[in-house]
C-alpha cells in the first residue's frame, strides 16, 4: 500500500482538493491516492483498489492518507472475506491506530518504521540489545565478484510506543558490499515471529514495497499514461474518474500481457510505449475487423520487413 499524487496546481481547486501552504505563503491544491498491489509476483499486480485522499462537504480536518489507508483496508476486507493479507507500508502506516485496524480487519503487517520517526520503539530496542536478547546473525547473497553481505537484528515482542498498546517484532538489516560500505539500512515492525530461520525472507517481504512506487505508480507517470497530465480537474470528482480511466487502461493492459498470445508476440524487444503508439498509428490507416486482426496486422508487417 503507498500514496501517490496524481494532480497539482497552484490555481486550480475544488472542495475535494488537499491544500498545503508553502513557506512563502503560496495554497497548494492536490488530489492523492492510496493504492494497492499485489507485489508477489513476476510482475506487480493492481488489486483494483484506490482510495482517494478527500475533503468531504462539512469535514471539519483535512483528510491525510492514514484515513485513506483505514478505509482501504475495510474495503480489502469486505470484498476478499477470507484472503490472508499481510500488508506492506512505508514508515508512515507504522502508527498504533492503523495497526489496530489492520488487527481488527485480521491483516498481518510488515511496515517500516524508522528511528526519526519511531524514536521510543529504538529506545526499548536498544535495551534487549545492551542485555545481549536480541538475535544478531548474518547472510551472503551473489558471486564472488558481486557478493553482498547482510547482517541482521531482532527485537522480538518491544512496544511501538511509550503507551504501549501495541507491541510488534522489530527487524533491522544493513547491506554491505564487497568493500564493506553499507548500501542499504532499513528497519520494519511486524506482528510476524522473526527467526533466524525466516529473517531473510522478513526482510524480503519488507523490501517488496518499493514495487508499487517503481513498478506501479512509476510506470503510470512515466510510461505512456500520463498519470500527472491534467485531464481536467471538474468541480466535483472529475479529476478522479480521470484516474479511475487511467487505472483502467493499465489493468487491461496487464490483463493483455498475462492472457493474449498474440499481444506477448507483439510486445517480444518492443515497450509498451513503442507497441502502443504503433497500434495507434495502424489503427487510423488500416481497416481492421477485429483486435486480434489488429494484432495479425502488426505481426506481418513486422515480419514482412522493408
Amino acid at each position: 500500500m503507498d500514496g501517490s499524487e496524481y494532480f497539482h496546481s497552484t490555481k486550480i481547486e475544488c472542495a475535494g482538493c488537499l491544500r498545503r501552504e508553502s513557506a512563502k505563503g503560496e495554497v497548494n491544491y492536490s488530489h492523492v491516492v492510496v493504492g494497492a498491489t499485489l507485489p508477489a509476483c513476476r510482475e506487480p499486480r493492481h488489486l483494483a483498489h484506490a482510495e482517494e485522499v478527500r475533503n468531504e462537504d462539512g469535514q471539519e480536518k483535512q483528510d491525510c492518507e492514514i484515513n485513506a489507508g483505514k478505509r482501504l483496508v475495510q474495503r480489502l476486507r469486505d470484498e476478499h472475506r477470507q484472503l490472508s493479507i499481510c500488508l506492506t507500508g512505508d514508515d508512515l502506516y507504522a502508527h498504533e491506530p492503523f495497526i489496530l485496524k489492520l488487527r481488527e480487519s485480521r491483516m498481518s503487517f510488515v511496515l517500516v518504521a524508522k528511528p526519526t520517526s519511531h524514536a521510543e520503539l529504538f529506545d526499548w530496542v536498544e535495551e534487549p540489545d545492551r542485555l545481549g536478547e536480541c538475535v544478531k546473525g548474518s547472510w551472503e547473497e551473489g558471486p564472488a565478484c558481486q557478493r553482498r553481505y547482510f547482517e541482521y537484528r531482532i527485537a522480538p515482542q518491544v512496544p511501538l510506543t511509550q503507551a504501549g498498546e501495541v507491541v510488534v517484532n522489530f527487524v533491522e538489516v544493513r547491506e554491505r558490499n564487497k568493500a564493506g560500505k553499507v548500501i542499504y539500512h532499513n528497519s520494519w515492525v511486524t506482528d510476524f515471529e522473526v527467526r533466524r530461520e525466516n529473517a531473510a525472507q522478513m526482510i524480503g517481504i519488507g523490501r517488496s514495497r518499493w514495487k508499487i512506487e517503481n513498478e506501479q505508480f512509476n510506470v503510470h507517470k512515466n510510461h505512456g499514461y500520463e498519470l500527472e497530465h491534467n485531464y481536467g480537474h471538474g468541480q466535483r470528482t472529475l479529476s478522479m474518474v480521470f484516474y479511475l480511466l487511467n487505472l483502467l487502461a493499465f489493468l487491461a493492459h496487464k490483463v493483455l500481457e498475462f492472457g493474449d498470445r498474440l499481444y506477448q508476440q507483439c510486445r517480444a524487444g518492443e515497450s509498451r510505449r513503442g507497441l502502443w503508439t504503433l497500434l495507434r498509428s495502424a489503427f487510423y490507416y488500416v481497416a481492421v475487423e477485429s483486435w486480434e486482426g489488429l494484432l495479425r496486422y502488426h505481426l506481418s508487417d513486422e515480419t514482412r520487413g522493408p
